[in-house]
């Protein structure tokens, strides 16, 4: 069967040969069995030619591969993203019909990026990371937000370099660091940490968070994360305020805790998208004391319900 050449121009999907060489297939193989007594010779034949039996045992052979074929094909055990079609001379999978899902982000699909400025006299030191997701829209955002940032801050701090602090020299410089969380295929969230080197004895410290959906490339707000924002605040702050009573103050909600958890939007603006739920980012002194460090708090999903979360976005 394998030294037969497919027919031109004439193909079956799956298959390693046309449809009309199935069928000289067939003819070929009924014209090699032993002949029966008194049966006139194929040899007699002209060449190239079958006679009308033949032509029907061919094509009634092919007809009966194919069943056979097919019949491998309905058995084959179905995966979720594809099929496999057997065919002869081999077999290939194929995709199936169903669109394929966003396929989940992998540590080596996020290029980190960066924007860096040294040595420019009278101007701050940039050292800004950012990662890129290869989606057009989502990247370009991230990218036009950083340049931003960093535009505003030399704008803030040029010419500004030559001061004294402390007796010392002052370094004047933006650097940023990042995480990437990813609850589902479909988006990813962005952490960024900023350090703020404008000649004070402290560097200034930021925490922003960025969320996206890889469906629509967009930038996600409270508004786009949950159908009722004011439960989401509700439930959030409620939720935070008891953990970090306990982490921080032996169970006793302090003033810094309470204002800094009151349900309000920019208590909870940077709001990380984590699997299983999401994580609250406080910014340095909104819930404790500097010497405390940044604090977040992660909230379960289910926690989460009665605010309605859009819960494709973690891949429900």
């Amino acid at each position: 069967m394998r030294e037969a050449l497919p027919a031109k121009g004439v193909s079956l999907p799956g298959c390693a040969f046309g449809s009309a060489s199935l069928i000289s297939l067939g003819a070929q193989a009924s014209s090699g069995a032993r002949q029966p007594a008194g049966a006139r010779p194929v040899a007699s034949q002209p060449a190239g030619y079958a006679s009308a039996g033949c032509r029907g045992f061919g094509a009634l052979g092919a007809l009966a591969v194919l069943a056979l074929a097919l019949a491998l094909v309905l058995l084959q055990p179905r995966a979720a993203s594809s099929v496999l079609l057997v065919g002869f001379g081999g077999s290939r999978p194929s995709q199936a019909a169903e669109p394929a899902k966003p396929a989940p982000l992998r540590a080596g699909a996020v290029e980190k990026r960066s924007i860096e400025r040294f040595g420019r006299p009278g101007m701050p030191d940039i050292m800004a990371s950012y990662p890129a997701f290869g989606n057009a829209a989502v990247d370009r955002d991230i990218e036009d937000w950083m340049r931003h940032i960093v535009s505003r801050f030399e704008e803030d701090f040029a010419g500004r370099g030559e001061g004294l602090a402390g007796g010392q020299l002052s370094s004047y410089g933006l650097t940023s660091t990042y995480e990437v969380e990813s609850p589902s295929g479909s988006a990813a969230s962005v952490t960024f940490e900023l350090w703020l080197y404008t000649g004070q004895e402290r560097p200034g410290q930021d925490v922003i968070t960025l969320n996206y959906s890889f469906l629509t490339g967009q930038r996600l707000g409270l508004y786009d994360i949950f159908e009722d924002v004011k439960e989401a605040l509700a439930i959030m702050s409620g939720y935070s305020r008891s953990v970090l009573a306990k982490r921080l103050g032996g169970g006793h909600a302090d003033g810094a805790i309470l204002d800094g958890t009151a349900p309000d939007a920019d208590n909870f603006a940077n709001l990380a998208l984590v699997p299983g739920g999401v994580r609250v980012h406080f910014q340095p002194y909104q819930v404790a004391r500097w010497e405390a460090g940044c604090q977040s708090v992660d909230i379960p999903l289910d926690t989460l319900a009665p605010a309605r979360p859009l819960l494709a976005l973690w891949g429900r």
